[in-house]
């Protein structure tokens, strides 16, 4: 028998106990998404100012994501499988703390390149392994998703925003032990978690081809797919484009924490916006406000355009993230929870193989305005697909 990660009666002290766990993986949203506020805001910039090139940039922003598409869904599924949760979030949050430290050194992009592949290895199924512990935790409340995530909005906001203003006194390369600081109190807390109880109840591949030849999430992993061929150029191009534009490093950081904290409102009223539309629903409204973001960027006459523009972050990523989350989870058998939330971040990865090398060329041939107006296309196509999926399979 497959059981939760931490059942409970409300009220009962395992749910006083599960609470308490609630809170240490809120401190954990909080610190890993200090790290990757900064880091993930400004590498781009630090890449681009140590003379890499838009197509080096765009291959080595693919190469992290082809080591994940094989590093999430392995991870998740030695979670599923061992139960071993606290020394897995302790081994990838170890790995990126070395990782970053190697990139601290590294000038060169040939050895950029395999320290930037052991960086992907252990960071990026780290928001999986959070999305499945947060779910186990929550058992049958998994709408509260949000109010769990929104703390890493919060720590994304406060080093992103800072970390602007600081970082255009200083060295760029301060981004780094930011990074380390914020990873290593992430490890110290993920050891206060409980041990998890192992959750396969069959041989996981079956579970897995189970899974993928549903039609229902077939399509929603092409909506992914496609979506994130845009999504993830924009988080790759939009610091150098706005840079080239004339922005300083205060703008460009006030741009992405201002887009985070339009986002707390939207984590915060998850459970009502779940409830009332359905995650199908939210995700199709995500995907048109996506494209209409990406058609302003495209259009816009200064870089400063991008703080008002930026705002739009809440009603994207904010619906995005709580409706992505929960419908994954509710397509998913109960032994493969956390092996779902990997296959849609590896969906994600695949699109960033395919397109930012693609990206990184039309940045230079054609410039970062008419990209993100091609950006803003491709939104409209994996809303297309994700609004046809529905017709196709019945659901509203």
């Amino acid at each position: 028998m497959v059981s939760q990660l931490y059942p409970a009666d409300p009220g009962s002290s395992d749910s006083m106990a599960n609470e308490r766990q609630l809170v240490i993986v809120r401190l954990m949203y909080f610190f890993f998404f200090v790290g990757n506020g900064i880091f993930s805001t400004f590498i781009a910039l630090y890449y681009h100012e140590i003379g890499l090139s838009g197509p080096q940039l765009g291959t080595i922003f693919s190469l992290g994501p082809l080591i994940g598409m094989v590093a999430v869904p392995l991870w998740g599924v030695l979670s599923d499988r061992l139960g071993k949760v606290r020394l897995l979030l302790m081994v990838t949050g170890f790995g990126v703390i070395v990782a970053t430290f190697g990139l601290s050194l590294s000038r060169e992009f040939l050895f950029l390149l395999p320290v930037a592949a052991f960086f992907a290895f252990f960071s990026r199924p780290i928001d999986s392994l959070m999305s499945g512990v947060t779910l186990s935790l929550l058992g049958d409340r998994p709408e509260r998703y949000g109010r769990q995530r929104i703390w890493g909005s919060i720590g994304y906001i406060f080093s992103s925003g800072i970390g602007g203003f600081l970082l255009q006194f200083i060295n760029l390369a301060w981004m780094f032990y930011v990074q380390i600081g914020a990873m290593s109190v992430f490890v110290l807390a993920s050891q206060l978690l409980r041990p998890q109880p192992v959750r396969v109840s069959r041989p996981v591949w079956h579970g897995i081809k189970h899974l993928v030849q549903q039609h229902e999430w077939a399509l929603f992993m092409a909506s992914i797919f496609v979506l994130s061929l845009a999504n993830n150029g924009m988080y790759t191009f939009l610091s150098p484009y706005l840079k080239d534009m004339g922005g300083s490093e205060s703008l460009i950081g006030t741009v992405w924490s201002l887009g985070a904290v339009a986002e707390l409102p939207i984590l915060f009223f998850g459970t009502v916006l779940l409830t009332r539309f359905g995650p199908r629903k939210l995700l199709l409204f995500a995907y048109a406000v996506y494209a209409v973001r990406w058609f302003l960027y495209g259009i816009m006459p200064s870089a400063q355009w991008a703080l008002a523009i930026n705002l739009m972050h809440g009603i994207t990523l904010g619906p995005f993230l709580i409706a992505g989350v929960d419908y994954a989870n509710r397509l998913a058998p109960p032994d493969l929870k956390i092996t779902s939330q990997g296959m849609v971040i590896t969906a994600s990865a695949l699109a960033s193989i395919v397109g930012s090398p693609i990206s990184g060329y039309l940045y230079d041939q054609i410039g970062p305005a008419s990209l993100f107006q091609i950006y803003a296309l491709i939104g409209l196509l994996a809303f297309l697909l994700l609004w046809l999926g529905s017709r196709i399979t019945g659901r509203p």
